[in-house]
């Protein structure tokens, strides 16, 4: 049995934005703007820009979250 994902425009659009914000490219504060910018690009081109933005993050966002469990962190 396979998965399919379906990916609208909206959520491709998203994820870039975020994919960019955690890469540090794009400021939060650009939000509606960059958004703006994508909804303009093609369908084929919003793809190409969504595969880039993963590879910026990938390359440019160094910090991993990772649950930290406060009580077992020692004071000392």
């Amino acid at each position: 049995m396979r998965a399919y994902i379906i990916l609208t425009r909206d959520t491709a659009i998203k994820q870039i934005v975020q994919n960019m914000i955690e890469a540090g490219i794009v400021l939060p504060d650009e939000y509606d703007m960059f958004t703006a910018q994508l909804q303009q690009l093609s369908t084929e081109e919003l793809l190409i820009v969504l595969v880039d933005s993963c590879e910026f993050r990938e390359q440019y966002h160094r910090i991993n979250f990772y649950p930290i469990d406060m009580a077992s962190i020692s004071t000392n």
